[in-house]
């Protein structure tokens, strides 16, 4: 018998201190000591060894509350100048955070400074009562300082707070396996970076969670999980913990230092103090404003959970984009029925009929929104097929839907400084959210790829679409596509037409995005007289000159 054999006699099955090891009587104990190589030491239960490190599971079941100051960065891997660029520093931030673990209610008191895209200062609280949740203050950088947005959370981000929130404090992970029957299973060790880790894979009403305890130590370093991203699809989420240390008072250690990554990239990064265990709050410290509730949706709870990597995400750019923007509103450009702006949301797309097909240009949000763009196209155009889909730059909220698209059939057009970029994301993985593309037989697309100094154009019907490259300090890969029968240009981001009043300076950092598109524009061989936006309106390129003019 070798010591592999001895090991997987007293193996443990379960995690709740609950042994199954077979019975054995003292003399074939001494003849599996003498067997086996070294002494015969039963091997500690990485659980009860991660329980021990926290505190003990006595303490960690006693857990009724805490709190904690914390102050960090987020960073945005999907609004970089080019694809092969790092995260963008978006905003920093400080946090008071209160939990009532018994009763399931969340107070997340933030103070925001976003940087980039846009910039701003934000100040307000998310207060979550279960099912329910209110915001308080203001958290969109679109609103004058000192405006009140409070409002009823909806489901989307009720939901991806709160799973956003336990990835980031394991204990709560450890105190469910603690207290629920078989909801921990012990899995293989692994090594990584020279250390052992142990492993314990935790249920999670959204995924399962993989803890990554220290061998030597015992403390959980790292929790892994799988979230969805519209672009992506399965994405890994690794969150590290480091600098544990036990508040005043509890015996109970919490990680100070907090970091969270996405497909390798770190997103989040804080550091905590204060911490307080067992604290007795204010009775108004989870109150619910008076005033419009939560429609609680558990569809809408479920996909705000699967993502909350996204939902996050818009939250740390000062951009509240919880909910999917599915209606979409039709209007003719330079009263040409056969150019569509389509508008309905903070995204907008243009459709263009070109004979027996359509153009459509700009992909943005995610499935929802181009499922809808979609369907207004068929309603304008009944039986007419979208033959290409104009991609302006690889910002993931211009990029969201493109996957859509391309089981639709239609040919993506693309700038060729991200070709790989598209190709990756229309082969990833959707299996936590099957999208369309994931639920074709045979999935096959084609792109059409621009190069930087090339055009490209498409004549069909006596209509013609081009586009070309037009880089600016927002986004190297941009395309502007132009229509050369009505004089219309196309543009997303450095330009919201019919938003600034004309003959004023472009605030920033709009004036500094457009310049190089203002400076471009003269050196095509392109007459234009409209201005559509991807945000925005539609304006005229006169009001877009008296902006620099003035």
């Amino acid at each position: 018998m070798n010591e592999s054999n001895v090991s997987q006699m007293f193996s443990r099955s379960g995690v709740n201190g609950r042994t199954r090891a077979p019975l054995l009587c003292p003399a074939l104990m001494v003849t599996l000591c003498l067997t086996a190589i070294g002494a015969c030491t039963e091997r500690p239960d990485p659980f009860e060894k991660a329980l021990d490190a926290v505190g003990g599971r006595e303490a960690l079941q006693e857990l009724r509350a805490f709190s904690y100051e914390a102050a960090g960065d987020r960073f945005e891997s999907g609004q970089s100048v080019n694809p092969e660029a790092g995260p963008i520093r978006a905003s920093s931030f400080d946090l008071s955070l209160l939990y009532d673990v018994e009763n399931d209610r969340l107070s997340f008191d933030w103070r925001r400074q976003v940087f980039d895209p846009l910039r701003g200062a934000l100040a307000y609280t998310d207060v979550v009562d279960r099912d329910f949740g209110y915001q308080i203050g203001n958290n969109s950088v679109f609103n004058p300082p000192d405006t009140d947005a409070s409002r009823a959370l909806p489901s989307e981000h009720i939901a991806a707070v709160r799973r956003e929130f336990r990835l980031l404090n394991p204990l709560l992970y450890l105190r469910t396996a603690a207290m629920t029957e078989g909801a921990a299973t012990i899995k293989a060790d692994v090594e990584r970076d020279g250390r052992t880790y142990h492993v314990i894979e935790v249920d999670d009403p959204t995924y399962p969670v993989k803890l990554l305890v220290d061998a030597e130590s015992g403390r959980v370093a790292r929790l892994k999980t799988l979230q969805n991203d519209h672009i992506w699809g399965d994405v890994e989420t690794e969150v590290s913990f480091g600098d544990w240390s036990s508040p005043e008072g509890s015996p109970l250690q919490f990680p100070h230092r907090v970091e969270l990554a996405v497909s390798g990239q770190t997103l989040h990064t804080e550091a905590r103090t204060d911490v307080v265990v067992n604290p007795e709050f204010a009775a108004e410290a989870f109150a619910l404003p008076e005033g419009p509730r939560t429609q609680v949706d558990e569809v809408a709870a479920r996909r705000g959970a699967l993502s909350a990597q996204y939902h996050t995400r818009w939250h740390a750019l000062g951009i509240p984009a919880d909910q999917d923007q599915t209606f979409v509103a039709a209007a003719a450009v330079a009263g040409d029925s056969e150019i569509q702006h389509l508008t309905g949301g903070s995204h907008h797309s243009l459709a263009i009929k070109l004979g027996d097909g359509i153009v459509v240009v700009e992909p943005p949000l995610n499935e929802a929104r181009s499922k809808a763009v979609l369907a207004k196209v068929e309603e304008l155009w009944p039986g007419v097929p979208v033959t290409h889909l104009i991609l302006t730059h690889h910002h993931y909220d211009h990029m969201g839907g493109i996957r859509t698209y391309a089981a639709a059939g239609a040919t993506i057009v693309t700038s060729a400084l991200n070709r790989t970029y598209v190709e990756e994301a229309l082969s990833s993985p959707h299996t936590l959210v099957a999208d369309e593309l994931a639920g074709a037989e045979s999935p096959e697309w084609q792109i059409e790829a621009v190069a930087p100094d090339g055009e490209f154009s498409l004549e069909r019907g006596g209509r013609t679409v081009k586009a070309r490259h037009v880089p600016t300090i927002h986004s190297e890969d941009l395309l502007v596509v132009h229509v050369p029968e009505t004089r219309l240009l196309f543009v997303s981001d450095v330009y919201m037409p019919a938003v600034f009043p004309a003959g004023q300076p472009l605030l920033e950092p709009f004036s500094a995005w457009s310049q190089g598109l203002r400076e471009q524009l003269p050196t095509f061989d392109w007459e234009v007289e409209w201005i559509v936006g991807g945000h925005g309106g539609i304006g005229s390129i006169a009001d877009f000159l008296s902006h620099f003019d003035s």
